[in-house]
C-alpha cells in the first residue's frame, strides 16, 4: 500500500505477484475490493500471456487505433493491452455483480459498488466492441474474447440497467462523488 497523488494501483512483471494499491485513509471495503479484484487479474494474466502472441493473429504491441481505424480512432492502448484489459474487466464485472445482486453491501457502499459495475461495465463495452474485428487474435485469444464477450452480453441483458447510469464525466479512475451527482440514490436512506 502506498500514497501518491498521480500513481494508479498496479501490479507489474518485474515483481510479479505483488500488488501495489494507491489507498487513503478514507479508502473503504467497496475500494479494496475493486482494486483486488483488478490488481490480482493482472498478476493473473500476466502469468497466463506470458507469450503475448500466443494470443494475437497481428503484432500485440500494434496501437487499436491503427488496427481498428475510425472505430478506435483515439485509442493508443495495444492490442495486448485491451485484450489484457477485457480479463481484468470481466473479473471485475463478475464479481461487482454477485456483490450488488446478493445486496452485500447497502447504504452508500451498495450505491458505490453499483456506480463501479456500471463503470467497468461500460468499458467493457467499449473494448468488446474494439476487439470484433477478424484476424486481431489467434484461435488461443479467440478463445478467451469468446469468454470475455459472453460475459458482457449477458450482463447487458441481464443488467441493461447498468448502461442507463449517466457517466459523462468519469474520469479515467471511477469516481464515486462524480458518480453520486449524477446519479443520485433512490432514496436517502441508500446513502446513509
Amino acid at each position: 500500500m502506498f500514497q501518491a497523488p498521480n500513481i494508479n494501483s498496479f501490479a507489474t512483471l518485474t515483481a510479479h505477484g505483488i500488488v501495489y494499491l494507491n489507498a487513503s485513509e478514507r479508502d473503504d471495503e467497496v475500494f479494496f475490493i475493486d482494486e483486488l479484484v483488478h490488481q490480482c487479474g493482472h498478476v493473473i494474466f500476466n502469468a497466463i500471456s506470458l507469450r503475448r502472441p500466443e494470443f494475437c493473429g497481428v503484432d500485440p504491441d500494434l496501437p487499436m487505433s491503427v488496427l481498428g481505424g475510425e472505430r478506435c480512432r483515439g485509442e493508443e492502448r495495444s492490442l495486448y493491452t485491451v485484450l489484457h484489459g477485457l480479463y481484468t474487466e470481466q473479473a471485475m464485472v463478475r464479481c461487482w455483480r454477485a456483490l450488488d445482486e446478493a445486496a452485500v453491501f447497502v447504504g452508500r457502499k451498495g450505491h458505490e459498488l453499483r456506480g463501479r459495475l456500471a463503470f467497468i461495465a461500460r468499458k467493457m463495452e467499449i473494448d468488446v466492441a474494439n476487439m470484433d474485428q477478424p484476424g486481431l487474435c489467434s484461435e488461443l485469444g479467440e478463445c478467451f474474447l469468446d469468454t470475455f464477450r459472453a460475459t458482457f452480453f449477458t450482463t447487458r441483458r441481464e443488467r441493461d440497467d447498468l448502461f442507463a447510469d449517466d457517466l459523462s464525466d468519469q474520469p479515467y479512475n471511477f469516481s464515486y462523488e462524480r458518480y453520486a451527482c449524477r446519479n443520485p440514490p433512490a432514496k436517502r436512506s441508500d446513502v446513509e
